[in-house]
């Protein structure tokens, strides 16, 4: 394999798509928008979401961060810009978040603030995935889902029970702890005062596929799934399969996200295996 080029793409503006090749033929297409949840275009808070794409070392890993809470783009910034480096570090996805969940521990910001993680490393032909929260992966091999993440959520009866075990309670859709409020998922990275006795987790869920060429994936933040289906997502991409800008897909589906009324970030990154 030929050794990767390294490339940092991390969305800080709406409206701003970013499409990379690598060298062994994986090709990415990035489209975010920020919310529209004040009460005009000027009032909307910033766009929380981060997403990168970076290769070292024959290396490729990516990732879709969905921060919350007041300072929540502070604590996606700093995860997108840190995880991998501590996954090199580590050699473990756990270990890579166990890693920045300690370092957060440590941040006045992340004290009530957060954020998802939906990561990638793809080492040779092996993908390992790793989800915290309730951003999503969505895997399609021969035009048909081969597999998504599960979204870390109250839907979730394991987590409920975790939840309960440990301490914490449930009030409407949130995650309620004697020292915060109102999380809306179950897993986290950051929210400190949350994760006191383990009632919200950082500990990912892992999941691993060999790519082929062909295989496809869409990454992204809540404001894309709270509003598309999954099959939803699978039907646009097929339609699209003959575009061979992958951008061009991504920023279709952050358009029809908004169009379907997402208030919400969304961010999405598209990927093909070639």
């Amino acid at each position: 394999m030929k050794k990767l080029f390294s490339f940092l793409f991390i969305m800080f503006f709406s409206c701003v798509s970013i499409e990379s090749r690598f060298p062994y033929k994986v090709c990415f297409g990035i489209s975010t928008l920020k919310n529209i949840r004040g009460l005009n275009a000027k009032s909307c808070y910033p766009n929380q979401d981060r997403a990168l794409v970076k290769g070292k070392d024959g290396k490729c890993f990516f990732g879709v961060f969905d921060g919350h809470g007041k300072d929540g783009a502070d604590i996606s910034e700093y995860v997108s810009e840190n995880f991998f480096q501590s996954l090199l570090e580590t050699r473990r996805l756990s270990l890579a978040a166990e890693t920045m969940q300690k370092n957060l521990d440590k941040d006045g910001k992340a004290q009530l603030s957060g954020t998802t993680a939906i990561v990638g490393l793809l080492d040779e032909r092996l993908l390992t995935i790793g989800n915290i929260g309730d951003s999503r992966l969505l895997y399609v091999r021969d035009n048909k889902i081969l597999f998504t993440t599960k979204d870390h959520k109250l839907s979730d009866e394991k987590e409920i029970e975790r939840i309960y075990d440990n301490g914490g309670w449930i009030e409407g859709h949130y995650v309620m702890t004697e020292f915060s409020r109102g999380l809306a998922m179950t897993r986290s990275l950051g929210d400190v005062l949350a994760h006191t006795n383990n009632i919200v987790s950082a500990d990912p869920t892992l999941y691993q596929v060999h790519v082929q060429p062909g295989d496809k994936m869409v990454i992204a933040s809540d404001g894309l799934w709270d509003v598309l289906t999954n099959k939803d997502v699978l039907y646009i991409i097929n339609e699209f399969s003959g575009v061979t800008s992958l951008k061009t897909v991504a920023e279709h589906l952050v358009k029809y996200a908004r169009i379907l009324n997402s208030k919400d970030d969304i961010t999405v990154i598209c990927t093909l295996v070639e």
